[in-house]
């Protein structure tokens, strides 16, 4: 059973202060986990060096491809 304030419309003043100190604490812990995700270097490190690999392979297949296909054109020419 929630307190009422005086006149009985609305919450008490220590069920009110109970809300904000759970909406600050669920701010706080946002708040901390991104942090703490900040302060991972070695997983933002890697998270970075995964993507730059991908795109190297993305170009190294499509330099490859792009070979072979003038490969093929000049054996095909001259042949």
């Amino acid at each position: 059973m929630t307190q009422s304030d005086t006149n009985g419309t609305g919450p008490s003043n220590t069920e009110r202060l109970r809300q904000e100190i759970d909406v600050t604490r669920a701010k706080l812990g946002e708040t901390v986990e991104t942090l703490a995700r900040k302060a991972d270097i070695k997983a933002t490190v890697r998270e970075t060096l995964d993507e730059k690999r991908q795109a190297f392979t993305g170009q190294l297949q499509e330099a490859v491809t792009a070979a072979r296909d003038i490969r093929d054109h000049f054996r095909t020419r001259h042949g």
